[in-house]
């Protein structure tokens, strides 16, 4: 076995074309080449596509270590030795692969192929009519025999099974044991502890959309708190005002009276000496302009 390749998509069609129009120029024949020319033909809309390839190259995993294994062997035989003398063996070859293929698909996937797929009427014409087939396909015959067995090789051989082999060989066996027994238990506590922080992952957002909504309330309220404050303080600044501003009226009022009657009692003086009156005067404005800056200033 080598190194695996991969089934190309446009020469793989080509060659399961080609085999199944020479199918259909052979399947009345009343032989054995007939009959597996009319089971092929049948196959003919499901593996002529695009789809089937793929999935050939998604599944297969044995098979495709054997180079010749590729689909377009079937029609070359690999050496572009082929005479057009070979459609036979191309027909022989073509339901061998086929069938190959589907073992191991099945045998990997652990899973029996309906009887009434077209596959399962190839496979059993091809298990009961082995002797059929030119010697030179013999090789595939014993591959389709010894196909489990290499899958098996492969998979107890892999890196993986070698290092899963080691582990349980040096782990405490009765560790392992109680893993098993306990697994079951130990899933479902999982799944209760995920239910349960999901369902408290979803109370913690309804718990923080509503203190998103009480902060925004908080806000107002000190905004409106703030507001109260500063009419207060105005209000109560109120009588303040009317105090200072009563206590102004009464001195402009009572400064100028107290003056004038000052000068109805030194009225003769005033006349002898007009000079004093703006001298009175100067003082009386004076004290009217510092209880006016002194009233405002507060």
């Amino acid at each position: 076995m080598g190194e695996k390749f991969e089934f190309n998509v446009n020469e793989s069609l080509e060659v399961i074309n080609n085999i199944l129009q020479m199918a259909e120029n052979l399947k009345e024949q009343n032989n054995f080449v007939g009959e597996l020319a009319k089971q092929l033909s049948a196959l003919g809309f499901e593996i002529n596509k695009e789809t089937f390839i793929n999935y050939l190259n998604e599944k297969l995993i044995t098979c495709r270590n054997f180079k010749g294994l590729e689909l377009v062997r079937a029609w070359d035989g690999g050496f572009q030795n082929f005479t057009d003398e070979d459609n036979t063996y191309r027909l022989h070859r073509l339901a061998l692969y086929l069938v190959i293929y589907v073992r191991e698909i099945t045998f990997r996937n652990n899973y029996r192929m309906d009887q009434g797929s077209n596959f399962y009427f190839l496979n059993e014409l091809v298990r009961d009519n082995r002797h059929e087939f030119i010697e030179r396909s013999k090789w595939c015959v014993d591959l389709f025999d010894d196909l489990p067995t290499l899958i098996m090789q492969e998979e107890f051989h892999s890196e993986h099974a070698i290092a899963l082999s080691s582990a349980i060989q040096s782990a405490d066996i009765s560790k392992v044991e109680e893993f098993i027994r306990t697994r079951d238990e130990t899933v479902s506590k999982i799944d209760t502890w995920n239910s349960e922080f999901e369902a408290k992952k979803a109370a913690v957002e309804i718990l923080k959309d509503k203190l998103d909504t009480y902060e925004t309330g908080f806000n107002f309220v000190g905004l409106y708190q703030g507001f109260s404050a500063l009419k207060k303080e105005k209000v109560d600044l109120v009588p303040s005002l009317e105090k200072r501003f009563t206590g102004l009226a009464a001195g402009i009022v009572i400064i100028p009276i107290l003056e004038l009657i000052w000068v109805l009692f030194n009225y003769k003086s005033l006349n002898t000496n007009l000079g004093i009156l703006g001298f009175i005067a100067l003082p009386t404005i004076s004290i009217i302009i510092i209880l006016f800056f002194t009233s405002f200033s507060h």
